[in-house]
């Protein structure tokens, strides 16, 4: 079945249930932008069951519960009709496309706030909500979408988690973000096959949590001249002038505070038709010549070219490209790259890993850092404790007195004892 949208301002809007259990559609939000406001601020009630949820274990029959019957839920790929979300009843698209990231938050990654709108946490705190402008989206490519916008934003995918009436569940932070000036992601652009997010090569090489891969085009990297490739960074070359040493997995981890830093040609993911053509076309210039000063003229130019005619709308006039190109090979002895990406997870190629061995590896480091931090939290309120306040320090007073869930606490509370020099309370 092909599907066909009027994307009218009428039909944009999210769908709203009372709780998972009883799917009737009771109201809508007109907008991200209202379901964050509501996110940020609901009522008393909602905050307390929230509450009460992030205090129980995820899989307990008490959180899910809670979960099911208690919290309202949207639907924000897809509105529906008959007054009923199932996948029978899809109507429109919203505009906007739902990513789930299980098991970290905001402060474990970077998230990409070209793309992405508005996040929140979860209902378990422990994950989130990531919302992106799109256009075009369908039942007909909505996996196969949800699945390289994933990628471009460089976060886990999961295909069990992605239907067409998926439900998010209405949760609570205070610190939601909402920014409506982001770029619209072209989804016919993206799933066309002259235009890629990048090849599997390129995917591997780019797999860590805080880069975002950005929309190249294939044939831009396949230039060869004299056996010396076009460069679009100089991450090889900056990694040769350190000492790695790379553990048994073939992983080294620069540290989330000290990323490595070099040079990367970012190319627009969307085309670009506002006076600001010539600017961005000038800044990937200056870059890919600085990063290819020993590349022919002629094969930078075809390179430029071929941006200008696929990104730009309409194309920068031939004789201004060829002028910015003399322009600035008159000036190539004082150009140097621009360091403006950055990376915290490196392999050792000679290992051959996969793209999801990769993501495997950087999952386990983000959760020690997680776990560090927990640590170092939960240590700091123990050092600073005071007992005539709350008392001895136990499992149940630490978890509340840090607003850290139980089973983390119970989790590390033995060996912070430990290291603490842990002295019980004189009355007990």
């Amino acid at each position: 079945m092909s599907y066909r949208y009027a994307l009218i301002l009428d039909n944009k809007m999210i769908n709203k249930i009372n709780n998972c259990k009883n799917r009737a559609i009771v109201s809508s939000f007109n907008d991200i932008e209202e379901v964050v406001n509501f996110i940020k601020s609901p009522s008393q009630e909602h905050i307390e069951y929230v509450g009460n949820a992030r205090n129980l274990e995820r899989k307990s029959k008490e959180y899910n519960y809670i979960k099911v019957n208690k919290l309202p839920a949207i639907t924000i790929n897809f509105n529906f009709s008959n007054n009923y979300i199932s996948g029978k009843n899809v109507l429109n698209p919203t505009g906007y496309l739902y990513l789930d990231v299980d098991g970290m938050t905001e402060q474990d990654f970077e998230i990409n706030t070209t793309y992405v709108c508005a996040y929140w946490r979860s209902l378990s705190n422990t994950g989130m909500t990531l919302v992106a402008k799109v256009d075009g989206l369908t039942p007909d490519n909505f996996k196969e979408a949800t699945k390289e916008i994933a990628r471009l934003l460089d976060i886990p995918y999961d295909e069990k988690a992605v239907s067409i009436d998926r439900l998010t569940i209405l949760s609570y932070d205070p610190n939601a973000y909402f920014n409506n000036n982001t770029e619209v992601i072209p989804v016919f652009q993206l799933l066309s096959p002259d235009l890629t997010v990048s090849d599997e090569k390129e995917a591997a090489k780019n797999t860590h949590y805080n880069s975002i891969n950005t929309n190249n085009i294939k044939k831009l990297s396949k230039y060869d001249c004299n056996g010396c490739k076009i460069r679009f960074d100089n991450l090889d070359e900056v990694l040769d002038s350190k000492n790695i040493v790379y553990d048994q997995n073939g992983f080294y981890d620069f540290g989330k505070d000290s990323k490595l830093r070099y040079a990367k040609v970012f190319i627009p993911f969307t085309t670009i038709e506002s006076d600001r053509r010539y600017y961005i076309l000038e800044k990937i210039t200056l870059q890919l010549i600085a990063l290819n000063k020993k590349i022919p003229k002629k094969i930078i130019h075809a390179c430029i070219n071929k941006i200008n005619n696929n990104r730009m709308i309409p194309p920068i006039k031939i004789q201004d490209v060829e002028d910015l190109l003399d322009k600035t090979y008159k000036n190539i002895k004082n150009i140097e790259p621009h360091f403006n990406e950055e990376r915290r997870f490196i392999y050792d190629k000679t290992k051959k890993l996969t793209t999801k061995e990769k993501r495997s590896l950087n999952m386990k480091q983000l959760g020690k850092d997680k776990s560090n931090k927990s640590k170092a939290e939960l240590f700091n309120v123990m050092k600073e404790w005071d007992f005539t306040l709350y008392g001895k320090i136990t499992i149940k007073s630490l978890s509340k007195v840090a607003s850290k869930n139980k089973k983390t606490v119970q989790k590390y509370y033995k060996e912070l004892k430990v290291k603490l020099g842990f002295i019980p309370h004189p009355d007990n």
